[in-house]
């Protein structure tokens, strides 16, 4: 099982951390594990308030229906759901990102 290194920044919150996350573990999960407030609703995919935008590196997502939320500029532009996203690769992600989905 791989392990990846997935770094979280958001500037407004003063959040820049790296977790360590299992490719079949869930971002949100870890970040909730180790006490790092991310914005949840659902936490099944249904809904978009874990948005993150993945800058490098990238994510799957496994399960819910996160092509309701984004469309494929939005996709392109790395919006993924956090709650059921777990990494492919290293990867760094803006968290905190539902305000910005529409300016893609």
């Amino acid at each position: 099982m791989a392990v990846y290194q997935v770094r979280l920044i958001n500037e407004a919150d003063d959040l820049d951390v790296t977790l360590e996350v299992d490719e079949d573990e869930f971002i949100l999960d870890v970040a909730e594990d180790e006490e790092i407030k991310l914005p949840f609703s659902c936490r099944a995919g249904t809904c978009s308030t874990c948005t993150g935008r993945v800058i490098e590196g990238d994510l799957k997502e496994q399960g819910g229906n996160p092509e309701m939320f984004f469309n494929s500029s939005q996709r392109e532009a790395g919006f993924r759901l956090l709650c059921i996203g777990s990494p492919t690769s290293d990867c760094t992600v803006l968290t905190h990102q539902e305000p910005n989905i529409a300016k893609f």
